[in-house]
């Protein structure tokens, strides 16, 4: 995790750098999600505001077969969290995805 904050924009192009700069509180909130907690991709891609619990340090992801289980996951990985949505442009409702897409339309009003 070390490099890819600290070290692997050295190694970007002007180009590549803008836009790994733009999107590098997202990218290291997924990265430390995986690492941190052992979801799955479609876990986290389907994660929603409303399943983050930041008090107790959990998620609720659906499983396979549409399962809801409860994981727990490390204050860093909440951290990563938290910096991401609080870095957004625009203010996320509960039943908002956590990660969106720049293709997916929300209604900021």
């Amino acid at each position: 995790m070390q490099y890819v904050e600290f070290e692997y924009e050295k190694t970007l192009s002007k180009h590549g750098k803008t836009f790994f700069l733009r999107d590098k509180a997202r990218d290291l909130a997924i990265l430390t999600l995986f690492l941190k907690s052992g979801i799955r991709v479609n876990e986290l891609a389907n994660l929603k505001v409303k399943d983050i619990d930041f008090l107790n340090s959990e998620i609720n992801v659906i499983r396979k077969g549409n399962k809801v289980d409860t994981v727990i996951i490390t204050k860093s990985a909440l951290d990563r969290l938290n910096e991401y949505i609080t870095s957004l442009p625009f203010k996320l409702n509960r039943e908002d995805f956590v990660f969106i897409s720049k293709k997916t339309k929300l209604d900021y009003q």
